[in-house]
C-alpha cells in the first residue's frame, strides 16, 4: 500500500514487488552454495535483504520514471529503442548511488558483528568467572 501511495501507479509498486521474490530465491541458493542450515539469524538476515531489495528497487524504478518523463517531454521517447536507451543510461548512472547504499547497510553492520557483539558477551562471562559461576547464563532444567 505505502509503494502504491509512493509511485501512485500500480504497474511502478508491482515492478518494486518483482524484485522480492528474486532476492529471496538468490538468497536460498546462496544457502543452498554454502551448505548454510536455516536458523533464527539467518531468517532475520533473509527479512533484512528483502527490504534491502525493495529499497533499491524503487530507487531504481524513481530513476526509471524520472528518465521516462523526461523523455516523453523533450519529445525523444518515440520507440522501444529510444525507451531501451533511456532505461540503460538512467540504470548505469544509479548502479554507483545503489550500490553504496547496499554497502553502508553491509559496511554498518560489520562494527557490530565483529566488535560490539563478542565484546559485550565476553563481558558477560567474564564477569560470571569472576563471580565463579561458569555455567551463568546457562539453560535452566526444569523439572
Amino acid at each position: 500500500m505505502i509503494l502504491y501511495l509512493n509511485f501512485r501507479g500500480i504497474a511502478q509498486t508491482l515492478i518494486v514487488l518483482t524484485a522480492v521474490p528474486f532476492a529471496a530465491v538468490g538468497a536460498i541458493w546462496l544457502l543452498y552454495a554454502v551448505g548454510f542450515n536455516t536458523s533464527l539469524a539467518v531468517w532475520v538476515g533473509m527479512i533484512a535483504l528483502l527490504g534491502v531489495a525493495a529499497e533499491t528497487a524503487s530507487v531504481m524504478v524513481v530513476y526509471l520514471d524520472e528518465a521516462w518523463k523526461e523523455g516523453t517531454n523533450n519529445g525523444s521517447m518515440v520507440s522501444v529503442d529510444a525507451l531501451i536507451a533511456a532505461a540503460t543510461e538512467a540504470g548505469s548512472k544509479r548502479v554507483r548511488p545503489l550500490l553504496m547504499t547496499v554497502m553502508t547497510n553491509i559496511l554498518g553492520l560489520l562494527p557490530v558483528l565483529l566488535v560490539v557483539v563478542p565484546a559485550v558477551y565476553v563481558v558477560w562471562r567474564s564477569y560470571a568467572l569472576r563471580k565463579g559461576r561458569a555455567n551463568a547464563g546457562a539453560p535452566v532444567a526444569l523439572a
